[in-house]
């Protein structure tokens, strides 16, 4: 019996192999143990908390393998020195990079929100004043449209690894709808018409790199434990045969018969673990995790449309679509063109530096949204020469398209 219990063990283990754990660590732990060391009440995320309460990191390994979940000493989380993101300052500057974020500090907490949270003019109390600007007669400042942010293309890209064959697979599977938009997502801004090619300036491109690979998620699909998953019912009446021949040598043999239970694979543990092509690689992995109906960490099916490559232009990068209604689907006339407006001579007092130190946002007289990106205040004669920007849609005839 115990040569049978082995055989069983030995088909079980090269079917359906013992799910394995890796220590990860929740970027969100780290940045909030970082910011109270440092002082700081709290943190806040706004509008991507529901992200960053999932994100999770693996970082490299090398020497560490996987262990069952009871495992009783786990290997620790912390990322390998060489992996970027290792000190805080590299990891918030790739989640800035990745999520389109901005940073403040308000009443002693640190906010780290995505740049279209509504946070960050909701909170805005800073009104401009109504002032002439042009050089003519009132010698005053310079308007420009914004020329520069307009980009021809936007790739945001996650990073492969040469040591994990599923995250070339993923990124080399065309067909597979599943993978589409998933590493890579290239968006492009092409004129609508054309009189004169020659006259089409659109140029520039903006990348958005990723040093993580994105995790590659085992759905129910993946592997022959699928197969069996799908003709169980029909092999029912053969498990039954095979117990009863095993009952049957019990008297037989004198000896207890292995139970089958115990060799049957629970078919959706493994459904939402992640696929590696060994226990040791060179680029950290980058996925959401969320705990399954039994209290097991998995990657929620749902994650590439929340986190993939072509999810984060849609959701977050988006910001800087030139597009109506791309950059803000609520106002379906609101992009990122705006007018520039440099060296203005404005009325500016104590009061009005304390609101705008808090948030550099402003409201014009007629509503429009703007923000200072240089104030020089004299604080004897209380003016300030300031650049700052307005949005007005001055740009038509283009179109986006993204894969």
């Amino acid at each position: 019996m115990a040569a049978l219990k082995n055989l069983l063990e030995q088909i079980k283990e090269a079917f359906f192999p013992t799910v394995l754990y890796h220590s990860g660590m929740k970027i969100k732990t780290f940045l909030e143990q970082s910011i109270l060391y440092m002082g700081y009440d709290s943190i806040d995320f706004g509008s991507l908390s529901a992200i960053m309460d999932e994100l999770t990191v693996l970082g490299s390994k090398n020497n560490q393998t996987g262990a069952p979940a009871n495992f009783p000493n786990p290997n620790s989380g912390i990322f390998n020195p060489k992996d970027f993101g290792y000190n805080l300052f590299d990891m918030k500057e790739q989640l800035k990079d990745q999520f389109r974020l901005r940073e403040a500090i308000i009443d002693n907490v640190y906010h780290l929100k995505p740049e279209n949270d509504t946070f960050w003019v909701q909170s805005a109390s800073y009104v401009m004043p109504s002032v002439l600007v042009e050089q003519t007669f009132a010698n005053n400042g310079t308007i420009r449209p914004n020329y520069e942010d307009l980009n021809s293309s936007t790739i945001v890209e996650y990073s492969t690894d040469d040591s994990d064959l599923w995250t070339l697979d993923d990124l080399a599977d065309e067909a597979d709808p599943t993978t589409t938009g998933k590493i890579i997502s290239v968006t492009t801004v092409e004129p609508l018409t054309v009189t004169d090619q020659r006259k089409v300036l659109l140029k520039g491109s903006k990348n958005v790199n990723i040093p993580y690979c994105l995790a590659v998620r085992k759905d129910e699909i993946d592997d022959l434990l699928d197969f069996f998953d799908d003709v169980i019912a029909g092999f029912s009446g053969l498990r039954d045969k095979i117990e009863d021949t095993l009952d049957s040598l019990t008297s037989l043999l004198n000896q207890a018969v292995p139970n089958m239970d115990e060799f049957l694979p629970d078919f959706l543990n493994r459904t939402g673990a992640i696929r590696m092509e060994n226990h040791f690689f060179s680029v950290p992995k980058m996925m959401l995790l969320k705990n399954n109906s039994v209290g097991n960490p998995r990657i929620p099916s749902d994650f590439v449309d929340k986190i993939g490559a072509k999810a984060l232009y849609a959701n977050y990068h988006s910001y800087d679509s030139f597009i109506p209604g791309n950059r803000n689907p609520t106002n379906p006339t609101e992009t990122a063109a705006k007018y520039i407006y440099e060296q203005v001579r404005i009325p500016f007092g104590l009061v009005d530096f304390n609101n705008v130190l808090i948030n550099s946002y402003f409201s014009t007289q007629d509503g429009q949204v703007g923000k200072f990106t240089k104030v020089d205040w004299n604080v004897r004669k209380d003016f300030a020469i300031v650049d700052y920007w307005v949005y007005n849609d001055w740009m038509s005839n283009i179109e986006e398209n993204i894969a």
